[in-house]
């Protein structure tokens, strides 16, 4: 994989999003924010439904609507508005992503050379002239499902790609189909020309779809053109599907919903998977079995306010699992440490926090601790044993993928100054090779973001990192009822120029409305001077 990592969701028609597509735009750390029932979670149901789709085990399943994520009993009951008619109308889920794809390679691992000169005169694709071996490319996978006779399948699958300067498009390639055979390819050039039409020749049955994934394979009988295309198709599109498959197939999801603590967990025979479950119920096996794997990720921000400046660790710590869940529960404000108890004669294990089991010392830590171990456990580099404070930009070209994190009410049972701290954790993630995604509705992790970018010198890397890296989106529905998805930009200054309305306000206007209240009262019981009182009718003037 190439250090891939997702740019876009768009939605169109899928549940509570209408006919008017949505652009989701996913940075390395995107906070999803919004009223109950305004469509946040269908945003996450969107890639979790690719997810689980990838994990059947048939590979003809285009879009898998039985699974550990969501069920679904129709593909009607995933289409806006539940239409009669589904063979016209259903959902549409586009992808964005970027890889680094190496040119040179794919022209070495063909049966046949490959002169990209000449290729990418053909083609007018500009870049292949250029010298450089390793090529960024950003892709587009969209899907348009519909039904089609007895099967739920993408009557069209479009690929677009372009050089990382939009500038230089490349050609693209759209399939139509009936679920279960893709006679038709159609090929645009980079300009957005068609190629002049061909006849249907045998090459084209080395189409095929896997879940909704295309790809081409080389036959024997295929003609020299459909050869040329083939070769084109593996140059700009088969390294950029490989790296989405890894992508979904690897995101990890933890949702509103935790698993209980347990009086004892089993022993692992082999040390198991880095998933977690969507309920956490394997984080306790995790650390057990893994507590010694070292771990690499930045050190966590100070939390203390009254710095001058705040500045983001350009460098990567290490250390064993368990130490490293310890030292983050710590810095959330929860005094205490894991431990294990073997019960040897039972082959079961106790895990305690603070000498008690996680049943006797409250919800918050049973719920947090899923966040904090998948997180940790996601490093891309796990159990690798780097050198002590390597540099951040040496420990990021290591890593040959960016893994994507899942996390739906992550504050749950948590107390407003661990909600706040949690805010440090998900930058560390997110600047140690980690995608995060969280659907919240806690002010205080985002409160204490806006504060860290007001708070980083101007101009300075941690400033541009913030900027660039924390995306914002405030999740509403318009009049019809249909899910609305806006930017709400941060600024250098720690503002939101889109404020959330019914979020961070109303503990504003609360504490405005105590005040005044309050002001009322004292006048009631002595009236105040006239100096104070002009003062006090300004105040709120001005808030006003």
């Amino acid at each position: 994989m190439s250090a891939a990592r997702l740019l876009e969701l768009r939605l169109r028609n899928f549940k509570s999003v209408g006919d008017v597509e949505q652009t989701i735009d996913l940075r390395p750390l995107t906070i999803l924010l919004g009223p109950n029932n305004s469509g946040k979670s269908t945003i996450l149901q969107a890639l979790l439904l690719l997810k689980q789709t990838l994990a059947d085990p048939r590979p003809e399943v285009q879009l898998s609507l039985q699974g550990p994520y969501v069920e679904a009993s129709s593909l009607r009951e995933l289409t806006h508005g539940w239409p009669a008619d589904m063979t016209d109308r259903g959902p549409e889920i586009a992808l964005r992503w970027f890889s680094t794809v190496d040119a040179h390679r794919v022209v070495e691992t063909g049966r046949r050379p490959i002169n990209l000169s000449k290729l990418g005169a053909e083609h007018k694709i500009a870049w292949l002239s250029s010298p450089r071996t390793e090529i960024r490319l950003i892709t587009t996978l969209r899907l348009c499902y519909r039904e089609l006779g007895a099967i739920i399948a993408a009557q069209a699958i479009s690929l677009t790609s372009h050089h990382e300067d939009p500038r230089e498009p490349n050609p693209q390639l759209t399939l139509t189909g009936d679920g279960t055979e893709y006679n038709t390819k159609r090929w645009a050039r980079a300009d957005g020309t068609d190629y002049p039409k061909r006849e249907s020749s045998s090459g084209l049955s080395d189409l095929y779809v896997h879940h909704f994934l295309p790809y081409i394979v080389p036959s024997r009988d295929a003609d020299e053109e459909e050869r040329r295309f083939t070769r084109l198709f593996r140059l700009l599109y088969e390294q950029p599907l490989d790296d989405l498959k890894e992508i979904l197939s690897g995101l990890s999801y933890i949702g509103a919903v935790r698993a209980e603590p347990q009086a004892t967990y089993k022993k692992p025979f082999s040390a198991p998977t880095r998933d977690v479950l969507a309920n956490g119920a394997k984080a306790p096996e995790l650390v057990y079995a893994r507590q010694s794997d070292r771990v690499h990720i930045t050190p966590l921000i100070s939390a203390d306010r009254s710095e001058e400046h705040v500045t983001l660790p350009d460098r990567i710590s290490s250390g064993p699992l368990k130490d490293l869940v310890d030292d983050v529960l710590r810095h959330l404000g929860l005094d205490g440490s894991l431990s294990f108890v073997d019960v040897q004669e039972l082959g079961v294990f106790r895990l305690l926090f603070g000498g008690a089991s996680l049943q006797h010392v409250g919800r918050g830590i049973g719920y947090v601790l899923p966040v904090i171990v998948a997180g940790l456990v996601t490093d891309p580099l796990l159990g690798e044993d780097l050198a002590q404070d390597l540099a951040l930009a040496a420990y990021l070209a290591r890593c040959s993928h960016n893994p994507c994190l899942v996390f739906e009410e992550l504050e749950s049972h948590l107390h407003p100054k661990a909600q706040t701290r949690l805010a440090h954790f998900m930058v560390a993630l997110a600047r140690s090779g980690r995608q995060v995604i969280i659907e919240t509705h806690s002010d205080h992790m985002v409160r204490r973001l806006r504060g860290l970018i007001a708070r980083s010198a101007r101009g300075s890397e941690s400033e541009q990192w913030l900027l660039d890296s924390v995306r914002v989106l405030e999740i509403e529905q318009d009049e019809r009822r249909s899910t609305v998805v806006y930017k709400a930009e941060l600024t250098r200054e720690g503002e939101i120029e889109r404020w959330p309305a019914g979020f961070m306000d109303e503990a504003t206007e609360e504490e405005e409305s105590i005040y005044f209240a309050r002001m009322k009262k004292l006048a009631a019981r002595a009236p105040l001077a006239e100096e104070e009182y002009v003062r006090n009718v300004h105040f709120k003037e001005v808030k006003g």
